[in-house]
């Protein structure tokens, strides 16, 4: 893709009329599903810093291209990228709490890290991810229940597809187990039935001394 053309619809998408918007929006994601070499480090900031913000786009239309673009996006660019956008809907999400957008970020982040996992170049950045969705869950024990099933279905990619990489970082282990064992027991049914997946993916897929931790607190709390 040319700079000139990346650059056209990355102004358009700015533009006041939603119809536009959306014509850019649509426009850079048949560019992105043709592309077949990866972004400049440069543009490719420039292009994910844009479609995230299409995420509170003020018309749903306009947030579901834009998160059809990072899931192709997002295998374009290089590893440090792709965190920072991923970072970026973390923040964005606690900021917002209930607002209408903050489905459209949890979706599009479930759709990057669905979509990193099924490509072989670019998974070797999953187990980064890890730290801001982990973070973001600390911080949001509150997150509407939808949001937080997409949440921990990323999460789920994660540690399904980097589980030895998670596993080098105890800190971050250490965070992912005592958030994952305080949302077993939430109110709502489908989060808890979620996060009780995720953690089986956690004891699975995270070797070491506290995914073992896990299964004996499972283990006890299903003895009692």
């Amino acid at each position: 893709m040319s700079n000139t053309t990346l650059d056209g619809l990355l102004v358009k998408l700015r533009e006041p009329d939603l119809d536009l918007r959306a014509m850019a929006a649509s426009d850079l994601l048949d560019l992105l599903k043709k592309l077949d070499i990866s972004f400049m480090k440069d543009e490719g900031k420039q292009c994910m810093t844009a479609l995230v913000k299409l995420l509170y786009d003020s018309q749903s239309h306009v947030q579901n291209l834009g998160m059809d673009c990072l899931g192709q996006a997002v295998c374009l660019v290089d590893a440090e990228t792709a965190k920072e956008a991923v970072s970026s809907i973390c923040c964005e999400i606690q900021q917002r709490g209930t607002s209408a957008e903050t489905t459209a970020l949890s979706v599009a982040l479930r759709v990057m890290s669905g979509r990193i996992s099924e490509d072989a170049d670019a998974k070797k950045v999953l187990g980064s991810l890890a730290v801001p969705i982990a973070s973001m869950l600390s911080n949001s024990p509150d997150m509407p229940s939808d949001v937080a099933v997409d949440v921990f279905a990323a999460l789920s990619d994660v540690l399904t597809h980097a589980g030895a990489q998670v596993a080098t970082d105890s800190e971050v282990v250490n965070q992912i187990q005592e958030v994952l064992l305080s949302f077993i027991s939430h109110s709502n049914l489908s989060v808890r039935r979620r996060a009780i997946a995720v953690l089986g993916a956690f004891v699975v897929h995270v070797p070491g001394e506290q995914s073992e931790k896990a299964l004996a607190i499972i283990f006890q709390r299903y003895e009692a």
